[in-house]
């Protein structure tokens, strides 16, 4: 739940410019960025799975619509929450916030770049919580800075920590440092994982989570 509580977060922040009205009253300046309300509008989940699905519910609280794509499609799940599955691009063209929870391989490198982001709404935010690499940087800042696209949050980057990257310069981009399920309840559960499955593994039955390298 924290990297999908985060995710809201900074879904709201982009939206309202939160963090943009915070720098400018601390420089001095009073002003009123109008933002949008999520009411209404439409969450392109790129990625369902445990948080992709988490965020979906969260989003549901505040009345969005939810559109996803996800190589393995769960229509189980999409059926309870009156989410639909499509292609990518056609997510891309009709969702106001897009948000990423795919990890990062071959095929998912850089999966969006120009032609991709292209295809999103002008008035539409990007949301990357998943893996830097998942998104074109050079590709982004160009449609951030000539408004193809109206913002961006990421808590992610191809190199972390992001040093001299243009996309800090851009009033339309909320950044954190990639701390997406750094609180302490993720830690704490994180670290009874390990605990548990080393247990497991002593004890000569399966582990509850494998990973196939």
């Amino acid at each position: 739940m924290a990297v999908a509580e985060l995710t809201m977060g900074l879904i709201l922040s982009v939206a309202r410019y939160i963090s943009y009205n915070d720098r400018k009253i601390r420089e001095g300046q009073w002003g009123k960025a109008q933002g949008f309300e999520l009411k209404g509008k439409t969450l392109g989940l790129i990625g369902s799975g445990q948080i992709g699905k988490n965020l979906a519910h969260l989003a549901m609280g505040f009345g969005m619509k939810i559109i996803c794509y996800d190589l393995k499609p769960d229509q189980e799940w999409a059926s309870k929450v009156c989410a639909t599955y499509m292609g990518l691009h056609e997510l891309l063209a009709l969702a106001d916030v897009v948000s990423l929870h795919i990890p990062l391989c071959n095929d998912t490198y850089h999966l969006l770049s120009t032609k991709e982001l292209a295809s999103m709404k002008p008035t539409a935010i990007l949301v990357n919580t998943a893996r830097g690499g998942v998104v074109d940087e050079e590709a982004l800042y160009e449609a951030l800075k000539e408004k193809k696209i109206a913002g961006a949050a990421l808590d992610v980057y191809e190199l972390e920590p992001p040093v001299d990257s243009p996309l800090c310069r851009l009033d339309n981009v909320v950044m954190t440092s990639h701390i997406g399920a750094h609180t302490r309840e993720a830690i704490a559960a994180m670290g009874q994982l390990a605990v548990n499955n080393l247990i497991s593994g002593l004890s000569g039955k399966r582990l509850q989570h494998i990973v196939n390298c």
